[in-house]
């Protein structure tokens, strides 16, 4: 391949992979992340969307160190020794163009984290609004209420499987206090009144509360490391 048509497939490559989005889709985020893994009530799905906040924004600074330390690498090895030799000065030039492709990496892998940490940002806001204050013993609630909600859900997608709640879905129930146990025990065996429920069942997260765009979060990161 002749250089201008090598030049010509990189310049094509790089400008398809301005349409590379790296980790999870809003879709993803919303539905499969909030709403299946946090499951059908408000505040688990709350308390996921918080465990992926955290580790998105551990990452996000993670990821901005990161790029800090590679700048300064990358310009240690712009500044030639006095008595550099040509072998010496060509092995700097291959390890500075190492440190400007692990930049390009990292500020490529900073920006979507961003992005992802924007989404569960607004996203956490919103579901903040349906569980209010959390008192503890607000939390011993609703962390009943949502527990219990998951054995529904659990209990009907076993139904729909094998036409009834399996054992081990009974053996989770049987964990609930008293009162809890005996009215989930009681929808339980009304498999058709627990179809009608899943199926009208709708575990889509509110929609987010004022999403950042990347750079805003990147400004961010910038003013808690200065």
């Amino acid at each position: 391949m002749q250089a201008g048509a090598a030049m010509g497939t990189v310049a094509t490559i790089q400008e398809l992979l301005q349409d590379h989005q790296r980790y999870h889709s809003n879709m993803q985020i919303d539905r499969a992340i909030v709403g299946h893994g946090g499951g059908p009530h408000p505040y688990g799905q709350y308390r996921q969307c918080l465990r992926e906040l955290h580790s998105r924004f551990v990452n996000a600074r993670r990821l901005h160190l990161e790029q800090a330390c590679l700048d300064a690498e990358i310009e240690d090895l712009q500044e030639a020794p006095e008595s550099e030799g040509s072998k010496a000065k060509l092995q700097r030039a291959r390890k500075r163009a190492l440190k400007l492709l692990e930049l390009e990496e990292t500020q490529s892998r900073l920006k979507d984290s961003c992005r992802e940490l924007g989404r569960f940002l607004g996203l956490s806001l919103a579901l903040k609004e349906q569980v209010g204050e959390l008192t503890p013993r607000r939390r011993d609630e609703l962390d009943l209420e949502a527990w219990r909600e998951t054995l529904k859900l659990r209990a009907a997608l076993d139904s729909l499987a094998g036409g009834r709640p399996s054992r081990s879905t009974f053996e989770a129930i049987m964990l609930l206090p008293p009162a809890e146990k005996r009215g989930l025990l009681a929808e339980c065996v009304n498999v058709p009144g627990l179809l009608t429920w899943v199926e009208l069942l709708d575990m889509t997260p509110p929609e987010p509360i004022s999403i950042p765009e990347p750079q805003s979060m990147m400004d961010l990161l910038q003013c808690l490391s200065s």
